[in-house]
């Protein structure tokens, strides 16, 4: 009997869940090459993200990374995307690393809740996004630059009287997740 209350919850589940969808919105990139130089990765507000690029890219360039609120003598500047030559000049003379990582995150609309309870007609959704790119300081260009959207709307077809959501900030860490993966599938690691 517990089985079967357990299949009813679970076909619940799945009837009131409404899955995001991902869009990459910048060109098609090229992998990047981990196995040399100096990496610095400038720390990003979201404290989770965050965490995760340290861990993600420590494993990628095997212990040649350094964030900018842990190196001693930097100066912590907040670099825009799309930076110009002069900016990575400045960069590059200023911290003597060979490449710069850049992450920002947006949520974009969070007028969703994660569960609803209730079938209310009202046209909610939730977009967030990060974009992440990569500097090479020494030739002053940007070597790696990508954007991935997650959004999710609410169903107006749901026809439970609980509905389940990906709330924005989910949105955002599956936005990095898709980048990192992109980047793994096509670099050279150390």
């Amino acid at each position: 009997m517990r089985k079967f209350y357990l299949f009813c919850l679970f076909v619940l589940l799945l009837q009131s869940c409404t899955a995001p969808s991902y869009v990459f919105k910048g060109p098609n990139q090229i992998g990047l090459d981990f196995t040399q130089g100096r990496w610095l990765l400038h720390n990003i507000d979201n404290k989770y993200i965050n965490e995760q690029a340290v861990k993600d890219f420590t494993s990628f360039t095997g212990n040649r990374l350094s964030e900018t609120a842990t190196t001693k003598g930097l100066l912590i500047v907040t670099v825009p995307l799309q930076p110009d030559k002069q900016l990575l000049t400045d960069l590059y003379n200023g911290t003597g690393y060979d490449y710069y990582i850049n992450i920002k995150d947006e949520i974009t609309k969070d007028d969703i809740a994660a569960v609803e309870i209730g079938n209310n007609n009202i046209h909610s959704e939730g977009s967030a996004g990060v974009t992440l790119e990569v500097y090479d300081l020494k030739n002053k260009s940007i070597i790696y630059s990508q954007t991935v959207v997650g959004s999710t709307q609410k169903n107006p077809n749901a026809t439970g009287d609980v509905n389940f959501y990906k709330p924005a900030a989910s949105l955002v860490v599956g936005s990095y997740n898709r980048i990192i993966k992109d980047i793994r599938s096509k670099s050279k690691v150390k």
